[in-house]
């Protein structure tokens, strides 16, 4: 009988083992639920005791992402010329954040982010139609993913 239950006990420590080293990978897996790219957000720090620490970076509002909600169509202008026409407004829900993209994730999940903007921003937008002139930071993404946003089509 105590050769079962040290079994059973073998069996159960094993079991909760793996759970624990499979951490990392279930992180990651929730993270791909929600369209986001882990490489800068989670991190492994390990401990004097050979343990490991599960780091999850707040980027805004308590959360691991900005939490871009769709406001429209949007244009961007750099240096007087139009960057972006005709694209799809963001809005953060937390801190206000604008950002204009290229493409539209939410009506076609397959589209690339493309060139996007970004500024700050210190109310809520109300009209359908954004411009935004001289940006704080732009580029192209080549992913419809991008590092520290996740997008939403109502909040």
């Amino acid at each position: 009988m105590n050769g079962k239950i040290i079994f059973k006990i073998l069996v159960m420590f094993s079991f909760v083992v793996n759970i624990f080293l499979s951490a990392p990978n279930s992180l990651n897996a929730y993270a791909a639920s929600w369209n986001l790219d882990t490489t800068n957000l989670i991190e492994m720090s390990p401990k004097i005791d050979g343990s490991s620490e599960i780091n999850v970076y707040e980027v805004c509002g308590g959360l691991p992402y900005h939490k871009m909600v769709a406001h429209g169509y949007g244009y961007v202008f750099i240096n007087n010329k139009d960057y972006i026409v005709n694209g799809a407004c963001w809005q953060c829900a937390n801190c206000n954040k604008l950002m204009v993209t290229e493409g539209d994730i939410i009506f076609n999940q397959m589209q690339t982010i493309g060139k996007w903007a970004l500024i700050n921003y210190n109310g809520s937008l109300n009209g359908i139609v954004t411009y935004i002139y001289e940006p704080t930071s732009y580029g192209k993404q080549k992913s419809n993913k991008m590092d520290g946003y996740k997008f939403f089509l109502a909040s």
